[in-house]
């Protein structure tokens, strides 16, 4: 689809929430454009997915990787390096890459490894990742069951404050997402295959491509960098918002 391909989202609006959709949307410029992601590991390092063209990436473009280590390679090593390799177009045209490299320590001690994780970014790779599934036609059971195991995970990894609000912040995504997943059930179940009803389109394609900032504890975001609108469009919206009609107001 086209919200696919352009990294973009799914609205279902009435015509007087127009110009407030497009003001949010102002607030998210675009800072690249053509956006391809390639990671590279170890051999012994299994992706999910190892390669993916984002389209457009704006100031709260956020991806998740899943992967898992190979049993034959389990215990070998300490560390594991990763590389993620971004190629970009820039507004003015020049096509640029940038190469992240780091190395992760391997633990085998699965209570500690729960204990230092981070909460926001696996609950954003969960939400994201079986909203896909929901939209490439896996089983709802499937998409649930995976839902649930995170859920229960994430539950008792929780330890900090600040691990308690992520929690809370993905237990209400979650909450959203299973009730659209109940509802993709139910359609499914009265002979509706696809996803034809608009609203439960919508869900499930702006879940697909949230942002870590939604799951993030009040502490971890960046409340210095304020989103930045189009002056015009600003206020274009308070000016609708709050020039009264002066008929509608009773003295």
């Amino acid at each position: 689809s086209a919200a696919d391909m352009t990294s973009g989202t799914v609205n279902i609006l009435h015509p007087i929430e127009l110009l407030t959709q497009i003001v949010r949307i102002s607030q998210k410029p675009v800072v690249a454009t053509d956006v391809e992601v390639t990671l590279i590991s170890h051999q012994s390092v299994v992706w999910d997915v190892s390669k993916v063209s984002l389209g457009n990436a704006t100031v709260s473009s956020d991806l998740t990787f899943g992967f898992s280590i190979s049993e034959s390679s389990l215990g070998k090593s300490d560390k594991i390096p990763f590389q993620a390799q971004i190629k970009f177009t820039r507004l003015d045209g020049y096509r640029c890459i940038r190469i992240i490299t780091d190395t992760l320590a391997c633990a085998e001690d699965r209570s500690q490894i729960e204990k230092e994780v981070d909460v926001a970014l696996v609950g954003l790779n969960a939400i994201q990742k079986i909203a896909k599934m929901a939209l490439d036609g896996v089983d709802v059971d499937i998409c649930r069951e995976k839902l649930l195991s995170v859920q229960v995970m994430l539950k008792r990894s929780a330890a900090t404050n600040i691990q308690k609000e992520e929690l809370s912040n993905f237990m209400r995504e979650a909450k959203v997402l299973d009730d659209e997943l109940l509802n993709l059930a139910r359609n499914k179940k009265n002979g509706k295959e696809k996803l034809n009803e608009d609203a439960l389109a919508k869900v499930l394609f702006q879940m697909k491509a949230c942002s870590k900032n939604d799951f993030l504890s009040g502490a971890r975001k960046k409340l210095d960098k304020r989103l930045n609108t189009d002056d015009t469009l600003r206020d274009m919206f308070y000016d609708y918002k709050f020039n009264e009609d002066p008929n509608l107001v009773k003295k």
